[in-house]
């Protein structure tokens, strides 16, 4: 039953309403949707309100709904109930009604706001009620109206008047307030008085009311039934004490009927209809809004008009709407059975989308005869006049006849409308859209010449077409000659000479003349005049200079080295450059404004630059805000309307008032140390000045109440938010801690900040907010005290000082300890490290053998001695003839033979590994007494100490017969077979006359020898002893010493 009733309603208003026709542009302005699933608690919303620093309350199925523009919270009724009414007196204090129920918001010691009921003030015997339907707050007074009763709070008490609300709509008009009375129809509330306006008892049809303000003395209401009325009140006001009375007025004298359109609305929607508000609008025009049941949101000037309709085709959450309220910016709250929804009603900025009949991406718009035509992918569309009607309560836009492909383009032409599309130039005429023959396909921009008049331009794929008018159609000439680029932008500078932007190959200049040729002279401009890259670049012309936008900023003709040198050369725009070039951003188009400023694509955001005093350019993003910036050029079509093509078409009226919020705040929603104990769980509060002397919210924290901390909660967790709704993605943030920051955070999007470790001292917490309009909140500041550590208290540290003293005493002595052990262990340790040196010092690195070195500081000693030995037995057997020592040092010189050929053949490395293992051939034969030096090279010295001299051959056998049977392996398996040569002698040389021959010059005879042993042919060991004619003089050592042939051949040495 109730399927047919609505079916025959719609049908209704389709037929009633078919003539009603304006011509309006509608569109839809940014609406964000919050879903129950995002705030947690029920789906259906009855009221809001907002408080002083911003933050928003919203009347609950659950309880009440609290948002700060990051956060949501549920504020539960004691009872656990709905939450219909919320109300704001005029010092702050929010009031609420529930079922069964009223009271206010209040914060507890921790600033959690909660609800504080004002139940217990109630008389006991006028407790049971059921819904408060509206609250209002009028001067001290606040009201609250249930069907059973009216109760007044004033003064801190409560009182009961004998009214029973009807839940129609009441209306707080002119600091009174109206409401419908069950019993007795409308009724105005003066302080605990209620008046019946008697005159008025004919609006009573046992149907609902709607009012809202209309003119000084006059309300516009609206009935269940249909009918909507102008309440006259003129002849009920008493001037003198400023009240409305009851008085005998005629019919004719309390109300005139309200004929209009959106009357003609409410009278087929009836019961729909369920408040009306009076809105405060941008451009202060009288402007109300019909929240219906059925239909959503409608808007209507004071003729009745229909301005906009706002429904859940166009993005509201709900069809079902309860309530409106307008916020500090002039947007729009409203409460539905669905959720929540921000309509940013002030914004500059409205949008059309499958709801008006657009399907796929916008290309191009114009306006042409009044009417808006616009080019899409698949089609090409015009908007019709606006017909409003319940079902189709948006202005659509159709299809044109025989417009299908992709338009790229429009151009007026005299009273034609031309457009480039896929299929070629159209021509546009009563909504019929007609291919010019031979059209090139793949028509991309369109372009009058200002030097040809009755031709036309049109860039294709691989070139550039030209049409000329004809009496009855147009004509295709021809391509241009000489361009083979895809076409996607013409320009026409001052001159009226041509800019072909291509798609990749950078652009032509066209200096055309005034007669019409397909032949016209040509001049690529690419990187070497200046650009950037050669794809994704148009240029554009406006008055005496040429813009081109590139994938790295905005450039410009400069136009001064063309007049000096004639060249053309491309540079970042200097006006505006900082805007775009620092860093490179990518430009997508650029529109001159009603004056002298530009709007900007980028690939971000649209910017509008505009001029200051000085002609400098400044960012004006006010009418931009939250617009997403279009791949395609900005279409403008009067001063004051300019179309953003994209995935949804935007229309953006950039005088349209921007309304800023003079107190955008940021609010420190909540601090939790690192112990998790809360500091603030919400807001800041003090007593209301009323005298209710209830609780309200401040921005700010009390001075009197800045905390002291322990130093074991030194780590603190800040939330902040700023209660600003506008484009909310364009919100950022700032912070930083005075005392523990240098310098203010970047902006950033996060909304919170922890500090893991403050020392002890006095802080300010600061933060700061930006929007999307570049405007910065005040700041919030929070004061608080970490506390010294209970180790740094003033009997802490006289504790600390005593134990001090004691320490440095009994260090003093553990140190002087441990400075005489260390100073041992050091000693030792240099002791060792000397050792170690001296034994480095005394050592061959390659062999490890010792070095010449060491047999002068070591082994000379061992000499020395051992000669003072034998000098004592020899003068002990002087003089005792039993006395003998036959002890000899033998001194042995080798010298690896051939060894010059390892070196050669297998490098040095090969030869060091030779040495190495010759150097463990020899120590294998010694005694641990005995030593062996590498003198140098392949030449080494063994001594044998204290051994009989016959043992001296036998060893000297043992090396040779040792060194040729050793294998000596180098890499990649090489084996080498080695000997050496031999000279050897026995020290002291004259055993009777042992100082005769210091060691060094023993150690050359057996040098002698081991030369004379590589003559013999190698691989042998000679020996040198006395010879026959040895006397023991000194006459001829010398030259004993050198000439080891002198010694032989004169019997002075003996080679065996």
């Amino acid at each position: 039953m109730l399927l047919k009733k609505w079916m025959l309603f719609a049908a209704l208003c389709l037929s009633a309403l078919s003539g009603l026709a304006q011509n309006i542009d509608m569109g839809t302005p940014p609406i964000h949707n919050f879903s129950s699933q995002l705030y947690k608690a029920h789906s259906q919303n009855w009221s809001a309100v907002q408080d002083r620093r911003g933050v928003m309350y919203f009347g609950n199925t659950n309880g009440i709904v609290e948002y700060d523009g990051v956060r949501w919270r549920l504020i539960q009724t004691p009872s656990k109930t709905v939450s219909r009414a919320l109300a704001i007196s005029p010092s702050g204090t929010i009031y609420y009604g529930s079922v069964g129920d009223f009271g206010y918001l209040k914060a507890n010691e921790n600033g959690k706001v909660q609800m504080a009921s004002l139940r217990d003030k109630i008389p006991e015997k006028e407790r049971q009620f059921n819904d408060v339907w509206q609250v209002f707050c009028v001067g001290d007074s606040v009201y609250f109206l249930t069907r059973e009763k009216i109760f007044r709070y004033f003064k801190g008490q409560i009182s009961v008047l004998a009214g029973r609300f009807a839940t129609s709509q009441s209306l707080l008009f002119r600091e009174h307030l109206f409401y419908i009375d069950a019993d007795h129809g409308l009724s105005v509330i003066q302080g605990d008085e209620i008046r019946v306006l008697s005159a008025f008892n004919w609006l009573i049809n046992g149907s609902r009311i709607t009012m809202a303000a209309y003119g000084e003395h006059e309300i516009l209401v609206s009935r269940g039934t249909g009918d909507m009325f102008i309440l006259q009140l003129k002849d009920a006001w008493n001037d003198s004490n400023q009240h409305y009375e009851d008085r005998a007025l005629e019919r004719q004298q309390t109300a005139r009927q309200f004929i209009s359109p959106v009357a003609e609305f409410a009278q087929l929607a009836q019961a729909s209809g369920y408040r009306m508000y009076t809105i405060q609008s941008n451009d202060q025009h009288p402007l109300f809004a019909l929240t219906t049941l059925k239909a959503g949101l409608v808007f209507f000037n004071d003729k009745g008009e229909v301005q906009r309709v706002i429904n859940k085709s166009t993005g509201l959450a709900d069809n079902t709407v309860t309530n409106l309220f307008q916020d500090r910016l002039n947007h729009l709250w409203i409460t539905t059975n669905a959720g929540l929804s921000y309509v940013e009603h002030g914004s500059a900025a409205s949008y059309y989308g499958n709801a008006y009949g657009i399907d796929g991406n916008v290309l191009t718009t114009i306006r042409h005869k009044g009417e808006l035509y616009v080019g899409s992918f698949q089609q090409m569309l015009v908007q019709e006049a606006f017909q409003f009607s319940f079902n189709t309560p948006h202005q659509k836009f159709v299809p044109v006849t025989y417009g299908l492909g992709n338009f790229w383009e429009f151009v007026e032409f005299d009273d034609e409308l031309l457009a480039s599309g896929a299929l070629g130039l159209f021509r546009v005429r009563d909504h019929s859209a007609t291919l010019i023959a031979n059209s090139p396909i793949n028509g991309y921009c369109l372009s009058r010449i200002d030097k040809w008049p009755d031709h036309l331009l049109m860039g294709v794929t691989g070139g550039l077409a030209l049409f000329k008018k004809t009496a009855n159609s147009w004509e295709f000439i021809g391509k241009i000659e000489g361009i083979r680029d895809n076409i996607r932008r013409i320009s026409q500078d001052a001159s009226g000479h041509l800019w072909l932007s291509t798609e990749v190959n950078g652009l032509y200049y066209a200096p055309i003349g005034d007669q019409a040729s397909l032949k016209i002279p040509l001049t690529h401009i690419g990187k070497s005049e200046g650009l950037p890259a050669l794809e994704n670049i148009q240029a554009y012309s406006f008055e005496q200079q040429v813009f081109v936008t590139t994938p790295h900023g905005l450039y410009s003709l400069d136009r001064s080295r063309l007049q000096q040198s004639g060249e053309f050369h491309f540079r970042p725009d200097p006006a505006m450059d900082k805007f775009f070039n620092q860093p490179p951003r990518l430009i997508n188009g650029i529109a001159r404004d009603f004056g002298k400023g530009y709007f900007v694509s980028t690939e971000s955001e649209v910017m509008w630059l505009v001029p200051d005093q000085q002609g400098r350019m400044q960012l004006n993003n006010g009418s931009f805000d939250g617009v997403t910036p279009p791949d395609m050029p900005i279409n403008r079509v009067s001063a004051n309307e300019y179309w953003i093509p994209g995935e949804i078409l935007a229309r953006i009226t950039p005088l349209a008032p921007i309304h800023n919020d003079t107190g955008f705040k940021v609010l420190i929603r909540q601090i939790t140390t690192k112990n998790k104990r809360s500091l603030l769980e919400g807001a800041f509060s003090t007593i209301a000045s009323d005298s209710n002397a209830a609780s309200m919210f401040i921005d700010h924290q009390s001075m009197q109440a800045i905390p002291e901390l322990a130093f074991e909660e030194n780590g603190l967790a800040f939330e902040f938010a700023a209660p600003y709704f506008a484009n909310p993605n364009a919100l950022a943030y700032r912070y930083k801690l005075i005392g523990f920051d240098q310098e203010w955070s970047d902006w950033s999007a996060v909304s919170n900040k922890e500090y893991s470790y403050i020392p002890h001292g006095s802080y300010q917490f600061q933060v700061q907010a930006k929007n999307g309009l570049g405007q910065i909140s005040s700041t919030a500041t929070y004061h608080f005290k970490i506390l010294r550590p209970w180790y740094l208290s003033w009997w802490a540290i006289l504790l600390w000082l005593v134990l001090g003293i004691s320490a440095v005493m009994l260090t003093i002595q553990l140190h002087t300890k441990k400075l005489v052990r260390e100073k041992q262990t050091l000693e030792d340790l240099v002791n060792l490290r000397t050792q170690e040196l001296r034994e480095a010092s005394l050592t061959d690195p390659l062999t490890g053998l010792r070095n010449r070195r060491f047999m002068k500081e070591v082994l000379n000693n061992d000499i020395s001695a051992f000669i003072k030995y034998k000098n004592y037995i020899l003068d002990a057997k002087n003089k005792r003839s039993n006395v003998s020592d036959k002890e000899v040092f033998g001194i042995f010189l080798l010298d690896m033979d051939h060894f010059k050929h390892v070196n050669d053949q297998y490098g040095h490395e090969g030869g060091d590994r030779v040495l190495r293992e010759f150097s463990s051939i020899l120590k294998s034969c010694v005694r641990q007494d005995d030593v062996v030096v590498r003198l140098g090279g392949e030449e080494f010295l063994v001594v044998l100490k204290k051994t009989m001299p016959e043992f001296l051959h036998v060893f000297a056998q043992r090396l040779l017969k040792k060194v040729a049977e050793t294998e000596f392996h180098l890499d990649h398996g090489i084996v080498l077979h080695k000997t050496c040569s031999i000279g050897y002698v026995a020290y002291p040389f004259d055993q009777d006359n042992p100082d005769l021959l210091s060691f060094d010059q023993t150690i050359a005879l057996a040098d002698l020898a081991m030369y004379h042993a590589k003559n013999e042919g190698r691989n042998r060991a000679i020996y040198l002893s006395r010879g026959a004619q040895w006397t023991g003089g000194d006459d001829y050592l010398e030259q004993i010493l050198t000439s080891l042939e002198f010694g032989l051949s004169n019997s002075y040495l003996c080679a065996a």
